[in-house]
């Protein structure tokens, strides 16, 4: 048995399994994501009870001061705009309803994370740095959540 190194799988004889074992796994990983239930509720779209409801969490835990507060609101409704825009461009409507595929999701990574990184710049400007810790933790625990929630 052969260990599982990059010369390995690079080796001619070798490559054909190594790609198809990977293409393998990635369509069953989006089957799954797109038949499961968990993606399903995740993507659900929230509603401004809920919404307004993390955003009071988020403000307890972060100890937003009353200047901070309506900068942070903003900041993150773009955020969100920016995301439901780009799931638009993307074909993927969630408010109607509409489910990405795994694809369309691996597809707006990088995309998703020039998001994240706006986002994070516009917060660092206005939150102390251990307020851009606490939003850290923050948005890890909920990606884990989202997740979790998803069966990943």
């Amino acid at each position: 048995m052969h260990r599982l190194t990059i010369a390995y799988l690079i080796s001619t004889k070798n490559l054909h399994r190594a790609i198809a074992t990977a293409l393998s796994v990635v369509f069953l990983v989006a089957l799954q994501a797109e038949n499961s239930p968990a993606l399903s509720a995740a993507l659900a779209p929230v509603s401004e009870e809920q919404r307004e409801q993390r955003f009071q969490e988020l403000s307890t835990r972060l100890d937003l001061t009353e200047d901070q507060e309506p900068q942070v609101r903003s900041i993150l409704a773009d955020d969100r705009e920016s995301r439901m825009a780009l799931l638009r461009e993307n074909g993927v409507d969630l408010e109607a309803g509409d489910k990405p595929s795994m694809f369309t999701m691996m597809g707006m990574r990088s995309d998703m994370m020039a998001i994240n990184e706006q986002t994070r710049g516009e917060l660092s400007a206005i939150l102390s740095d251990d307020q851009m810790d606490a939003y850290d933790t923050i948005a890890s625990e909920r990606r884990a959540q989202m997740r979790a929630s998803m069966g990943f």
